[in-house]
This record gives C-alpha cells, structure tokens and sequence, in this order.
C-alpha cells in the first residue's frame, strides 16, 4: 500500500472509531432529554483512540451546536489528531475539533447518525 493509501485506511480506521464514540453520544444525550437531566451531558470523549475511556461534561446548547456538523467532534484536550482534524474551539473541560477535508469529512459525514 502507496503512503497516501496508507494515511487513507488509517484516516478512515480514525472516523470509524469516532463515530462510534459520537453514536454512543447520542444515544446519552437522547436518554438524558427523555429523563430531563441536567442541562450538562457528560459525554464519552470522541477522539480517534479507541483504547479512551475518558469523558467529557458537555452543555447541552454546545453538544447541540457541534452536531450540527458531522465535521466536529468534541474530545479531551490533547487528545487530538492533527493529521486528521484540527482544534475549532477550546473549551471548559474539552476541545472541539473538525475534521480535514477529504477521508476524514468524508468518513466523518458518512458515520453521522443525524445525516440522511
């Protein structure tokens, strides 16, 4: 496999694994509006390590704004991989990161569960 090839599959095995943490998310934040938690989801950091278990404490109103591009993921600080994503925002307790374009938007828009 050609270097780009590479970088390709390893972008991809990256928003694989993020989606899945960003899924998860989901899935936390519907049970939280279908119970009426706190407005503060604590959410499993979205980041392309798959071996993290750590966790972010995200408002409700910010979650909402970072879903609104399947780009953006929200993860812990220094969890970031610059060959795929760059840091947007830096915020109380978490980062928010948005993907490079190519593979990595790609992959990240295809594993978005909010897209059609």
């Amino acid at each position: 496999m050609s270097g780009h090839g590479q970088h390709d599959e390893r972008a991809r095995r990256i928003g694989v694994n993020e989606g899945l943490f960003r899924n998860m998310n989901e899935q936390l934040q519907r049970l939280a509006e279908q119970f009426e938690l706190d407005d503060q989801l604590l959410l499993v950091c979205e980041c392309g390590y798959p071996e993290c278990e750590q966790r972010v404490r995200v408002p409700a109103e910010e979650y909402e704004g970072i879903r609104s591009d399947p780009r953006l993921f929200a993860l812990v600080p220094g969890h970031e991989l610059e060959d795929v994503e760059e840091v947007v925002a830096e915020r109380e307790g978490y980062n928010v990161v948005k993907k490079h374009d190519g593979t990595p938007a790609r992959v990240a828009r295809e594993t978005d569960p909010r897209s059609d």
